[in-house]
């Protein structure tokens, strides 16, 4: 387990102002950069087996929030089919008073506030929101859209490590050393 002593450490080290004057000073800072990747990947096999324990638990909570949703739309449907059936029953009260039957639109208006009544349970609202779907990505304005790193990594490897020219970005070299295990 990592302690507040190895955050520390470690921020220390992620900061410390590095450089290289001698063979001996590279050979030491690859010994120490060894030493720094193997610390790190054993925090990162811990965070993996911590990962795995908790798959049950996230595929359990995942369950949990079907039901959820599941349970939240049949009383949002049950509101919004009686406040419909209540809008209904109220046009059929009008087209009954204009054709005269003033009794028979009085009792549809008596069952419509009943349905038009319906709320949710104590604890629990309704509200309109807003949500959009796209049905023309290309019509979407550029601002609304971010570019993706891994589309254009991707259009490099498709070109053969051959940068292709692609407007907005600029392609540059840099240097990666490899330190072997």
């Amino acid at each position: 387990m990592v302690s507040e002593t190895d955050v520390k450490e470690s921020e220390e080290i992620a900061q410390a102002e590095i450089s290289c004057d001698t063979q001996e000073q590279a050979a030491s800072l690859v010994a120490i950069a060894r030493d720094v990747r193997s610390q790190k990947d054993e925090i990162d096999r811990e965070l993996k087996r911590q990962a795995e324990a908790l798959k049950p638990a996230r595929a359990t909570a995942k369950n949990y929030q079907v039901a959820f949703d599941n349970i939240k739309g049949a009383v949002v449907e049950w509101v919004l089919s009686r406040r419909q059936k209540a809008l209904e029953l109220m046009e059929k009260a009008h087209e009954l008073q204009l054709a005269g039957q003033a009794e028979a639109a009085i009792e549809l208006l008596n069952e419509s506030d009943e349905l038009g009544q319906a709320e949710p349970p104590a604890g629990a609202s309704i509200a309109e929101k807003w949500t959009f779907e796209y049905v023309d990505e290309s019509k979407v304005p550029r601002e609304f859209c971010e570019p993706k790193d891994s589309k254009i990594r991707a259009a490099l490897q498709e070109s053969s490590n051959n940068p292709p020219e692609i407007p907005g970005v600029r392609w540059f070299k840099t240097h990666v050393m490899t330190i072997r295990r």
